[in-house]
């Protein structure tokens, strides 16, 4: 895994990763706008697939992590990452950023939601996607930071969710394990995300007097 920051992938459970390189993945318990990637090479995946899987969970045939085609249930065909060598299941890539990345994370709520970078590299996948992503099943996720050692730490949450954006992409996490920490739940009243809405520079949904997502995300890698 890089150095940096990503989402990476849901599967069965689904895990969220997050790392200096940060990495987000999700999976699951059972097995428009979106960021930039070679038209040739979807194309060449398209040919493929008839049935397109859910997740990164469901590719089977392939254990060579890299972009794949997927098709989650009442949503059109997308471009993710799987992260298919962390384990014996796919993982959905939903963010990478590396330290060094050339992306602005400062984004608005519109491009925050239908995502933004290039899926061979830094990215973000989009609020609405992994909306959709994540209602098939019940996930896990993963958050995965590499430190500029090159060790890896990781913050496991057993169960996760999103609701709608009507209701403010809100996060739904379960219970910590891990090495990295928990800087999400309610176990770390300083700086919760668990249940809070998803805010932007210019969608400020946070229960501060000001806009955390302006004043602190300026230059940070996830903003949940």
């Amino acid at each position: 895994m890089e150095k940096g920051s990503r989402i990476q992938s849901l599967k069965t459970p689904h895990v969220m990763q997050i790392s200096q390189f940060l990495s987000l993945q999700i999976r699951g318990k059972r097995a428009s706008e979106q960021g930039s990637v070679p038209g040739g090479l979807v194309k060449a995946i398209s040919l493929l697939c008839t049935v397109w899987p859910k997740d990164c969970s469901e590719i089977t045939w392939n254990r060579v992590s890299g972009v794949f085609v997927i098709q989650p249930t009442g949503l059109h065909q997308i471009v993710v990452y799987c992260d298919l060598n962390s384990t014996s299941e796919g993982w959905t890539v939903l963010q990478r950023n590396r330290r060094d990345t050339q992306i602005t994370w400062a984004e608005s709520w519109s491009t925050y939601k239908y995502g933004f970078g290039n899926v061979q590299d830094d990215y973000w996948l989009g609020m609405e996607y992994i909306y959709w992503i994540a209602k098939q099943k019940v996930y896990q996720v993963r958050f995965v930071i590499h430190d500029s050692s090159g060790t890896m730490k990781y913050a496991d949450y057993n169960l996760f969710g999103m609701e709608d954006e009507s209701n403010g992409y809100r996060l739904r996490l379960g219970s910590y394990t891990g090495t990295a920490g928990d800087a999400m739940t309610s176990n770390n009243p300083t700086s919760v995300h668990d249940n809070m809405k998803f805010s932007t520079k210019d969608m400020d949904q946070d229960i501060y007097s000001g806009n955390c997502a302006r004043i602190i995300c300026k230059t940070c890698s996830i903003q949940m």
